[in-house]
């Protein structure tokens, strides 16, 4: 490749994590009041009941039980992830997107996504963590469909009892 071509990626790499910091630092700022209320209905902690990478299952029920995800404030953290990743960040939603989106920024990596709560539900269908993504420019496409599928992690997650 030539140095001009080097040049051109290096200047498209900048401008790419440019915006992407730039609406991360806006979309932060986004306390509309269906944003407030549908934080508040993700507050507290949540567990595992199934989780599926791709097509295949790979845990439900008392398997999947040791991944959980917890909500405090704008900040969240996951335990037991895939491959037992534990992860820590904040968290950006987007409740009037259809479906509605959620992006995680995490000190493992950049994960977008889409989610649906329903009552003590939380349904979460995420693209997988991918290191590059740690410089703040996710590399992955956002899932379409809350489902299983290639490339996608598949999370349904109910709140915990207290206590537990």
């Amino acid at each position: 490749m030539s140095l001009r071509n080097h040049r051109i990626a290096a200047v498209s790499i900048v401008a790419a994590e440019i915006v992407v910091l730039l609406a991360w630092g806006r979309s932060m700022g986004n306390d509309s009041a269906d944003v407030r209320a549908t934080r508040d209905k993700l507050q507290g902690a949540w567990v595992a009941e199934l989780v599926q990478v791709g097509d295949h299952r790979k845990a439900e029920g008392d398997a999947a039980a040791r991944c959980r995800v917890e909500f405090d404030g704008k900040s969240v953290a996951f335990r037991g992830l895939i491959d037992d990743i534990d992860a820590r960040g904040t968290y950006y939603i987007e409740p009037s997107s259809h479906p509605d989106w959620v992006d995680f920024k995490l000190d493992a990596g950049w994960i977008v996504g889409i989610y649906a709560v329903e009552g003590d539900t939380l349904r979460v269908s995420m693209n997988a963590f991918a290191m590059p993504e740690r410089l703040g420019v996710p590399t992955q496409y956002r899932p379409r469909k809350l489902k299983p599928n290639e490339g996608h992690h598949y999370y349904v997650f109910r709140r915990a009892r207290t206590g537990a």
